[in-house]
Parts: C-alpha cells; sequence; structure tokens
C-alpha cells in the first residue's frame, strides 16, 4: 500500500494527530519544568543551601483579603521540582503561616475560626494545636524543643488586629503552655523571639515598634510604624516598615545607629508599594510581596511574593528573587534557609538617616496623588500625599535635581484636608527632608508616581 493511501486512512490520520498533540504537550511541560526548575536553582544559588518558602495565595475576589476563606497554602522548595505547589488541596483560611525553625512543618491560623493549625511540609498530619493567633515559633537551643507564640483571643483595640497576653506551647505538646509576655498589647503583624530566647520584637502595639525584655517584662521603642520585626540571631537589630511602605527603618540593639533600607527596587515592582516584610530564620534574608495596591482604587490586586538577600552589612538587599509571577494576590510571606551555613553578619558604616537640610524653594506643581480612603489605609486614620514639583529657583539650600517630591497633608483625624494646589502653577515652599522629622515617622505616606530614588520632602507650617 503506497504511503499516500495510508496517509488517507482515517484510524493513520487519528493517530498523526495524537502523536502531534502529545509531542506539542510533552514540549510546553519540558519548558514550564524548565522554567520551574530555573527558579528553583536561581533561589538556590542566592541563599546558598536548601530553601523553602511557604505563602497564602487568594484563589477568589480580586480585593485583597488575607483574613478571608478563599484561599491556599502554598510552597516552593528548593530540593523538589516542578515549582510552587499548593501543601494542602482545600481552600480556607490560611493566615501568616510560618515554617518551623526545623523546616519541616509549617504553623498557620485559620483566621476565621481563630484556631491554630500545623501541618508537614508534604501536606500530611495536619492537625489542631490550640485556639488564637500564631504569631511566631521558635526553637529552645538547649533542648531543641520548638515552641510557638501566640494571642488566645483578639482585643477589641486596633480593629481586632492585636491582643494580650502572648503565650507560648509546645509544638508537638500543645498543651504545655505558659505566658511570654502580658505588659503591653501586641499587633499581630510580626513577632520575633530572639534565637536565645532573651528578647522579643514587634509592636507593642501599633505603630510603636521595639525589642522586649522577657526577663525584666519592660520594653524598649526602636521606631514608628508597621511591620516591626527583630532578627533571627542575638544581635538584636530591629526594624520598622515605613509609612511610604517602601523602605526599612533599622536599628542597631542599642539604638544609636538607625539607617533606611530600600526595598521597592526589586524587579516587576515598578516603582508601587511593598507590603509583608518579614525575616527569614537567617539574618542576610527577609521576604515581602508587591507591588501592593490600594485594593478600592484599582481595579484589583496583584501582589507577587519575594525573597531578598542583604549586603554584609544589612545596607542594602542586594539581590532579589521573585518567587510568583501570576495575576492573583500572594500574601504573608516566609522563608526558611537550611542552618548549614554561618548566620551571622558582618556591620559595615551605613549612612544614618537625618542628614539632609531644609530648602526655601520656588517650584511648579506636575503631578498629584489622590487622596486614600481610610478603608484603604486602615488601621491608620490620616495619611501624607505626595505631589511632584518641577524645581524653578532654589532660594536657600542645596538641592541637585530637577524633580521634588513634597508630601503634603491630606487626610487628618480620619477627616479629609484639601490640598489647595493647581498642576500647573508655582508655589514657594520651605521644605525639610521627611526623614529628618521625628513626630511624622510611621505616618502613611501614599505616592502614586514613581520616586526614581529621590528623597521625598515636607513643606514646614503646611
Amino acid at each position: 500500500m503506497s504511503l499516500f493511501k495510508l496517509l488517507k486512512r482515517p484510524v493513520t490520520i487519528l493517530v498523526l494527530c495524537v502523536c502531534v498533540l502529545l509531542a506539542a504537550a510533552s514540549a510546553l511541560y519540558a519548558i514550564a519544568e524548565c522554567r520551574q526548575t530555573r527558579l528553583e536553582r536561581e533561589l538556590r544559588l542566592m541563599t546558598g543551601a536548601k530553601t523553602r518558602v511557604v505563602w497564602c495565595q487568594q484563589v477568589a475576589g480580586t480585593k485583597y483579603d488575607v483574613e478571608g476563606s478563599q484561599l491556599r497554602l502554598m510552597g516552593l522548595d528548593t530540593a523538589e521540582r516542578g515549582g510552587p505547589r499548593p501543601l494542602l488541596d482545600r481552600v480556607g483560611s490560611y493566615w501568616k503561616p510560618k515554617i518551623s525553625p526545623k523546616g519541616d512543618r509549617v504553623v498557620f491560623t485559620d483566621f476565621q475560626k481563630a484556631t491554630v493549625y500545623a501541618v508537614n511540609w508534604n501536606g500530611s498530619s495536619l492537625r489542631e494545636l490550640s485556639r488564637g493567633y500564631a504569631l511566631n515559633v521558635w526553637m529552645d537551643p538547649a533542648t531543641a524543643q520548638e515552641w510557638v507564640y501566640a494571642v488566645a483571643e483578639a482585643s477589641g483595640q486596633q480593629g481586632g488586629y492585636a491582643g494580650k497576653p502572648v503565650f507560648r506551647f509546645l509544638l508537638d505538646n500543645p498543651a504545655r503552655r505558659e505566658t511570654a509576655w502580658d505588659a503591653t498589647l501586641v499587633t499581630f503583624d510580626n513577632l520575633r523571639v530572639s534565637r536565645n530566647g532573651m528578647k522579643m520584637g514587634g509592636l507593642f502595639p501599633w505603630p510603636q515598634g521595639g525589642v522586649a525584655d522577657m526577663e525584666t517584662g519592660t520594653w524598649r521603642e526602636y521606631g514608628r510604624g508597621c511591620w516591626a520585626d527583630l532578627s533571627p540571631d542575638n544581635s538584636y537589630i530591629s526594624w520598622v516598615f515605613d509609612g511610604e511602605h517602601r523602605n526599612l527603618l533599622l536599628s542597631s540593639a542599642d539604638g544609636q545607629t538607625r539607617w533606611k533600607v530600600q526595598l521597592d527596587d526589586a524587579p516587576g515592582l515598578d516603582g508601587g508599594e511593598v507590603d509583608h516584610p518579614r525575616w527569614s530564620n537567617h539574618i542576610r534574608f527577609m521576604t515581602m510581596k508587591g507591588p501592593h495596591r490600594r485594593g478600592d482604587q484599582v481595579r484589583g490586586d496583584s501582589d507577587e511574593i519575594y525573597v531578598g538577600r542583604f549586603d554584609d552589612g544589612l545596607a542594602r538587599v542586594e539581590q532579589w528573587v521573585r518567587i510568583t509571577s501570576n495575576e492573583v494576590v500572594d500574601s504573608c510571606p516566609d522563608a526558611w534557609i537550611e542552618p548549614t551555613i554561618e548566620m551571622g553578619w558582618t556591620p559595615t558604616t551605613v549612612r544614618q538617616r537625618g542628614t539632609g537640610e531644609r530648602l526655601s524653594v520656588r517650584a511648579r506643581l506636575l503631578e498629584t496623588t489622590m487622596t486614600p480612603t481610610l478603608e484603604s489605609i486602615a488601621p491608620y486614620r490620616q495619611a501624607l500625599v505626595v505631589y511632584s514639583y518641577e524645581v524653578d529657583n532654589i532660594v536657600t539650600g542645596a538641592y541637585r535635581h530637577a524633580r521634588l517630591l513634597v508630601a503634603h497633608w491630606g487626610l487628618v483625624g480620619g477627616h479629609v484636608r484639601p490640598i489647595p494646589r493647581m498642576r500647573g502653577e508655582c508655589y514657594q515652599m520651605t521644605v525639610a527632608p521627611l526623614d529628618d522629622i521625628p513626630e511624622l515617622e510611621g505616618e502613611r505616606v501614599i505616592m502614586d508616581m514613581k520616586a526614581e530614588n529621590l528623597p521625598i520632602y515636607y513643606e514646614i507650617n503646611q
């Protein structure tokens, strides 16, 4: 039989079609597997050790709702192939998952039920641990026992996002529990216990970021903002997340040295805000999500997960790896790096904040920022909005850029404050670097335009 006649048979055509489809599917799978393997390899190369990342992913709705029930518990393991995967099949409430210090389990809270759960990394042995909200998992270096730090009930303050006392229980024996901190309310953003168990960092409560002494029951404020955290070693370095939601404000253990680390320069952020910054179990690595948008002012949110590596002196983030790339909201990341490398750091000279000077300037208004709604910035009750100006004349002081960013009050005490400015008009202003005004630290700062590494100023006597 000739090849031409054979090819005309329906069965032959069907077989050929199936072969073509299988080849195409195989090629697509190979491309996807290659891409995922590249992500795992890139992350492993950056951290230098086996790394796991966990987060929650919203599967329904376009508006950010991390306390909702339409979430998946997601994970990435550099020792596995296949890229990010659900750790559990069911959709539910997975609030602020934390990887245990040994790296083999994930502790999370069902926010709807106010109940703490644990699950093995492979998705097995899901079990209920306790009522409450899990904030941290810590390992006693003397016994290798893992303790979960939690708050039993949310208070009626701060929108139900804070509580006291903080108690702790053994991950493998939840019935054994004890009070860890009851001197103040603690906000649920971040909570961290130092490796030796002597200090605890967090918000006591928001916006007061600081470090608590577990033995004396006292604490010291180091800055104002949100998402405060404490280094996972024993150096007691702390940070607060600034009101711009673009920078970390770090403090040394004695509070004498303070410096800023920029976060919004990660690839793909395009100048947007970031959120949920958290140290990993290694002082050189952190996680965050971004770009975060105020959901009621845009069509929807789409946040991606990032892992970043600090330089030796914690002065900047020198490398980023983007973990997700999709059109859904990914939130509350946590990373674990296998402790096979030295978890220390080498201090270097960093530029302290507050090194600018006041300017008297005449400038033309170019761009404005929309004043946010209270809902979009909760729990904040007021906000500064950034306007962009073209510099016409510097009367006093020194400034080398053609564009000037100035923060004005848009919301004060929960009420809109009109800003009597019109685009294209020139205005005489006296401004000072926003970082130089201590009483404004931690205030929410909203900016719709790209900063392009320009400093933000504040108009004096608005």
